[in-house]
């Protein structure tokens, strides 16, 4: 017997009662399935690699600018420093994170915290206005800041 007819046999005997153009036709798709799995995971692959670079990014800004707000935050508590600098700062990083975050959650979370802050900051300016050491106008970007701020969150909490 030649050695493809003893093939034949042998892989008929295996699969017996399994038409020969079946088992052809499943390891094609089985093929098939492999090589196209094996592609989406390669893209997959190539497309998340922006996703880590950038998120690494968003990581080292949201660092720097968490240690400008501990420096910020350590001048004011030696008098050395503005609340406004601080604020400023909290504030810096509070958008820098709404940035990059994705949870909608996690989204009103800082929206609400930079609420906060703009109403502060409103608070703190029309004390300074009081006491003439800050002009008019300063109070009205304070309540646009603050108003700004609202409408943000507003508009979170409605999706």
């Amino acid at each position: 017997m030649n050695l493809q007819v003893v093939r034949a046999v042998q892989v008929e005997s295996n699969f017996q009662g399994f038409p020969m153009y079946k088992l052809t036709a499943s390891i094609a798709l089985t093929t098939f399935v492999v090589v196209a799995a094996s592609l989406v995971a390669a893209q997959t692959d190539t497309s998340s690699q922006p996703d880590l670079q950038l998120h690494e990014l968003y990581n080292q800004r949201d660092d720097a600018l968490q240690e400008l707000v501990r420096i910020e935050k350590a001048k004011f508590d030696q008098g050395i420093g503005s609340l406004f600098a601080l604020n400023s700062a909290e504030k810096t990083l509070l958008e820098a994170k709404l940035e990059s975050v994705r949870a909608p959650q996690e989204r009103i979370d800082i929206l609400k915290s930079l609420l906060h802050l703009a109403e502060k900051r409103e608070q703190m300016t029309a004390n300074d206005v009081k006491t003439a050491n800050a002009a008019p106008q300063k109070l009205i970007e304070a309540k646009v800041d603050r108003l700004n701020a609202q409408i943000a969150l507003q508009r979170d909490q409605q999706k």
